[in-house]
């Protein structure tokens, strides 16, 4: 039956950024308010959304979609092929006005928050069908990106959505919550409290309120929502992939080649050692302050060669003192790092893990490895430029188009294709709590919760 839900989740809520996150918040607001051509559920396969037909030509070049019949916006008026025409033209203009861009990772920024696949050109054939082509052919999962969901220029503050749940309260920015509610059938209501995760202590403090659902990194939430009668953990993918990103060994340490470690084939063979294990289970089980596992390797990094992987292109040598950099405001990222130069200032005493970390930065030499926290677009710029010896990055587990994130890694450390080494460590994903009571609740495939068709059963118990 219909329900009303309260929803927590980490970040701010402004209209402005519709329909593209920034937040976990957004993310899960925005994703029920705005619909895309097509959706993938939690397993990646591929589902209608505002498209009930679809195929693709030329090598996956030329893409045909028709819109279902009942494709709504809110004020009950047809979604149409001009629509989603101008919905994507409106994010070209922005993104080039802006120069920024909302990731997809649900749990925060990633180094490869890919920009949606923009057609190169658009054929409108009629109002409920258009043709679009690419030079790069993208899969038919790339039109589940929710960032090019289909939007009408409203009248209030809210751009108008083709979602199933519309916003009945204003901006949650000042308020710190946002009501929504059906857009034009049955769904439950939702009240998404933003802003949450900020101090220690208050994710639980919700889960004391009993708030519906809740959206977490936080290990020590999660160990403690373990405890409580009455929830669940509503299954989400794995979702980022830490990993140590190692430039040449040339542009290491001053200049000075290292033969062990100068040839990719060879440095690939030492990352796959029982040592490489040993250390990836270490810090999974003891570095980050979140749910993780040892790394596993990332499939889309795998496939065939994409039809314009870039070329082969070399850092500079930086002449620095050795150090491993971080983004200042990820907490694992600090944790890692910290971590790793710590088992490598002293092998003998750590075991495999402390070899292993030790031949993964050089630290037989002797060389005395300091941590170095940058902020978001430093730390951009000096991976781009391979100006420190090391760097922990974060890279989405799942990606859309494979070609374009591969595209994306390559623009990102342009010296990875010669001979630089990026060795995953740990994989992290956030934490779905859901009151029992609750069911109908399902995730995309990037773990945020679909919430239309939510209720609540009235007896108070079961699972979702």
């Amino acid at each position: 039956m219909p329900a009303e839900l309260r929803v927590a989740a980490p970040g701010p809520i402004a209209a402005a950024d519709a329909p593209s996150p920034r937040s976990a918040a957004e993310r899960i607001a925005f994703r029920q308010m705005y619909g895309t051509l097509l959706r993938a559920d939690c397993a990646g396969r591929i589902r209608p959304g505002l498209a009930d037909a679809w195929r693709s030509a030329d090598g996956g070049h030329r893409w045909t979609f028709h819109l279902r019949g009942t494709a709504r916006f809110w004020d009950g008026t047809q979604v149409t092929a001009g629509d989603v025409v101008w919905s994507w033209r409106r994010l070209s203009e922005s993104r080039t006005a802006s120069g920024a861009e909302g990731g997809l990772a649900l749990d925060g920024p990633t180094l490869l928050d890919v920009p949606p696949a923009l057609p190169d050109s658009v054929v409108t054939v009629d109002a409920a069908t258009l043709e679009v082509y690419y030079g790069d052919a993208p899969s038919a999962a790339a039109f589940a990106d929710p960032r090019l969901a289909v939007l009408r220029a409203g009248a209030g503050i809210w751009p108008l959505g083709s979602g199933p749940l519309r916003p009945v309260s204003p901006s949650g920015a000042d308020s710190g919550s946002l009501v929504l509610g059906p857009a034009l059938g049955p769904g439950p209501t939702v009240i998404l409290l933003s802003g949450v995760g900020g101090q220690e202590g208050d994710e639980r403090d919700l889960l004391d309120a009993g708030v519906d659902v809740v959206l977490t990194s936080d290990l020590h939430t999660r160990r403690y929502a373990e405890t409580l009668p009455g929830y669940a953990v509503l299954p989400a993918p794995w979702s980022r992939t830490y990993a140590l990103a190692v430039p040449r060994a040339s542009e290491r340490d001053g200049g000075r080649p290292d033969p062990a470690r100068a040839d990719t084939a060879a440095y690939g063979a030492r990352a796959e050692s029982e040592a490489l294990d040993a250390l990836r289970v270490s810090l999974a089980r003891d570095a980050v302050r979140e749910e993780a596992v040892p790394a596993a390797p990332l499939v889309w990094r795998t496939l065939p060669a994409c039809a314009s992987d870039p070329p082969v292109r070399g850092g500079r040598r930086s002449g620095r003192p050795p150090r491993l950099a971080f983004s200042m405001a990820d907490g694992p990222a600090r944790d890692l790092a910290d971590r790793l130069v710590a088992l490598a200032s002293s092998p003998q005493e750590t075991g495999p893990e402390g070899r292993a970390a030790s031949g993964l930065l050089g630290a037989q030499r002797g060389l005395d490895w300091r941590t170095l926290p940058l902020v978001g677009q430093v730390l951009d710029v000096s991976v781009r430029a391979a100006e420190e010896s090391a760097y922990i990055v974060t890279l989405p587990r799942r990606v859309l188009d494979p070609c374009a994130a591969r595209r994306a890694l390559a623009a990102a450390l342009p010296w990875l294709a010669g001979e630089g080494a990026l060795v995953p460590l740990v994989d992290t994903r956030p934490a779905v709590f859901v009151r029992d009571q609750v069911t109908g609740l399902t995730v995309d495939f990037d773990g945020t919760p679909r919430l239309d068709r939510a209720g609540r059963r009235a007896d108070g118990g079961g699972r979702p």
